[in-house]
């Protein structure tokens, strides 16, 4: 996951631009992470600043798209990192804490 992290804030996609070529890129690395790392919406969220309707649009537009010969062009460097189906160990692992943290999160939150 720190993998990810470093390429989004490499790449500023967390910002609130709206340039196409970090649009897709935004758009692709959601369905990556939905995908490949089983994370939830919010999880995804809150990686890149935004909230989960946000994601779920950027899913929806990513279907759409990527079947579009100009959509893969564009993100064919960020594919070339991360390929769909593919992940590190490190990634599953961050994802599995993902979920512990957040179930943790909502007991701590019920209980008090």
């Amino acid at each position: 996951m720190e993998i990810i992290r470093n390429y989004i804030e490499r790449e500023g996609l967390s910002l609130k631009d709206k340039k196409r070529k970090n649009v897709y890129r935004r758009f692709y690395l959601y369905a990556y992470l939905r995908e490949t790392c089983g994370m939830t919406l919010e999880q995804i969220g809150k990686e890149f600043d935004r909230d989960h309707s946000t994601i779920v649009h950027g899913l929806k537009k990513y279907e759409d798209w990527k079947e579009e010969k100009y959509f893969n062009e564009i993100i064919q460097e960020c594919r070339d990192e991360f390929e769909m189906g593919v992940v590190n160990i490190q990634n599953i692992a961050m994802s599995y804490m993902y979920e512990i943290l957040g179930s943790q999160n909502k007991l701590i939150k019920n209980n008090v």
